[in-house]
């Protein structure tokens, strides 16, 4: 759920609770006698519904639209996700964290705070809005995106081209094959394009698909200016399934805890159109 949404049902939820008030039941009776019952049940109504909304989508689960590919294979344009917000602890609808609970750990696909591009101002580093840093003073958006936590504090994480190396140690990969999409969706004209192939990351504990295309829009290395050569605290190390079509830590660098939203448990539905015929509901995201 977005700070606009927050907001509007912060602001019903208030105004509600004002209605509800002794004083101006008085005056609301007094100014329109006929109205007053209707309005009270009417009051207690709305009350009720801001408030399993706020505390339902705001502080335990939320649904949220994959608007790009970047996590293709994994999540499609039009997924619609189920997203856990009391994964990584409990937190108000507003952001204030009531409870740490588990820290994020690799292989977790994540909705979070968008941070924005890293941009050098003299000695100083700032976080701005434009990925040219043109314009470094330009706002972050309020923006929710999701990607796949790759490293976290303290893991030394190398990647240079597709070869990923965590504390030393390569990731196994294996080969799935040609990539298969369909050609009716931009992103997968992409990757049909560009002679995807598909793999399985073997990172430890957790196997997951990722999409490689050959030559296409190749991120810098990694430790490198926007990422240091060992995660530092309450640095995530987040990429996109999509590895070749992902604006992610390769690019602006760490996500804090804090950014964290929650973590994307499972496909409710899809309005993306999937050419196998493969059911898209209540999928487990893996």
């Amino acid at each position: 759920m977005d700070d606009h949404a927050v907001a509007l049902l912060t602001i019903l939820f208030a105004a509600c609770c004002l209605l509800g008030l002794s004083p101006t039941r008085r005056m609301l009776a007094r100014s329109f006698p006929a109205q007053a019952q209707m309005l009270a049940h009417v009051d207690r109504g709305i009350l009720v519904v801001t408030g399993v909304l706020l505390v339902g989508l705001g502080s335990i689960g939320m649904p949220y639209i994959i608007p790009t590919g970047s996590m293709i294979p994994t999540l499609a344009v039009g997924d619609v996700i189920l997203v856990d917000r009391t994964a990584y602890g409990i937190r108000l609808p507003w952001g204030q964290r009531l409870t740490l609970g588990n820290a994020p750990a690799r292989g977790d696909v994540v909705v979070f705070r968008f941070p924005g591009y890293q941009c050098g101002i003299g000695d100083q580093k700032v976080r701005s809005g434009d990925e040219t840093c043109m314009q470094s003073d330009k706002p972050v958006p309020p923006e929710n995106w999701v990607k796949r936590v790759i490293g976290v504090p303290g893991d030394r994480v190398v990647m240079r081209g597709d070869a990923l190396v965590i504390n030393d140690t390569p990731v196994a990969t294996t080969n799935l094959g040609a990539y298969h999409g369909d050609p009716s969706q931009p992103d997968d004209r992409t990757l049909l394009a560009h002679g995807a192939q598909l793999w399985e990351e073997h990172l430890p504990g957790r196997h997951h698909r990722i999409a490689t295309m050959t030559g296409y829009h190749t991120a810098d290395p990694v430790p490198g200016d926007t990422v240091p050569a060992i995660l530092p605290p309450d640095c995530y190390f987040v990429m996109g399934d999509d590895r070749h079509n992902s604006i992610d830590s390769r690019w602006w660098g760490c996500v804090t805890r804090a950014a964290i939203v929650g973590r994307a448990v499972r496909v409710m539905f899809s309005w993306a159109r999937v050419p196998s015929g493969a059911s898209r509901v209540w999928l487990p995201i893996r």
